[in-house]
């Protein structure tokens, strides 16, 4: 899978802007203008998760390709996968503390064995932060002046079952039932939700490293 992300020419004399495709799994990149000629190179931080990068491709296929449906489908991969990979992470964290073996294949059991995304995003919540996603973000002013002021499909309180209904729902009958009539405004409704979740994701990851 590709994910086209948009770079400035590194010489000074061009700044040109390109679109370049790289893999999902890179970690760094390089690329030659097609203005100057110029080789570019370049690194991802460790904050370029797997989360963020399908989330662009979202916005790719939203804002270049106009492929709404699409575009919805990788919004909520993004949310989805990012969930996945924090439970992993935050799992593997625990087995080396206590000196245990890493079995990532038993992590994905647990996953599965969470069931429906309501579920998933509520106890991954937990594992982040013990009050959870909606305490969480009651707890933080600007988190809940967000939803509160630009989110009505999203509800305080009900969190996980907002985001499985306005970003997994829509999901699910593209794939499942070939629906394919969403619009520009359901596309932008489901970037913009999973922005948030993966906002709110970090947000809760960094408190948990603080208080490691």
């Amino acid at each position: 899978m590709n994910i086209p992300l948009s770079f400035k020419c590194q010489n000074p004399n061009c700044k040109e802007e390109m679109t370049v495709r790289l893999h999902l799994d890179a970690t760094s990149f390089d690329w030659n203008c097609e203005y100057c000629g110029n080789t570019n190179y370049g690194f991802f931080g460790l904050e370029v998760t797997v989360g963020p990068l399908l989330l662009q491709r979202s916005f790719h296929e939203y804002k270049i390709e106009k492929d709404f449906p699409l575009s919805m489908v990788f919004a909520a991969m993004a949310s989805e996968c990012e969930l996945s990979r924090l439970y992993c992470e935050w799992r593997q964290i625990e087995c080396e503390q206590a000196n245990e073996p890493v079995d990532e294949e038993q992590f994905e059991e647990e996953l599965r064995n969470m069931g429906n995304i309501k579920v998933k995003i509520e106890e991954i919540g937990r594992k982040l932060v013990p009050c959870g996603i909606d305490q969480f973000c009651l707890g933080s002013a600007e988190l809940k002046n967000t939803i509160e002021t630009g989110f009505p499909g999203l509800k305080l309180g009900e969190l996980p079952e907002s985001f499985q209904r306005s970003l997994f729902w829509p999901r699910n009958r593209i794939l499942h039932y070939g629906q394919t009539q969403y619009g520009e405004g359901d596309a932008s409704s489901c970037l913009n939700a999973a922005r948030l979740g993966l906002e709110i994701l970090r947000q809760m990851d960094a408190k948990k490293r603080k208080e490691l």
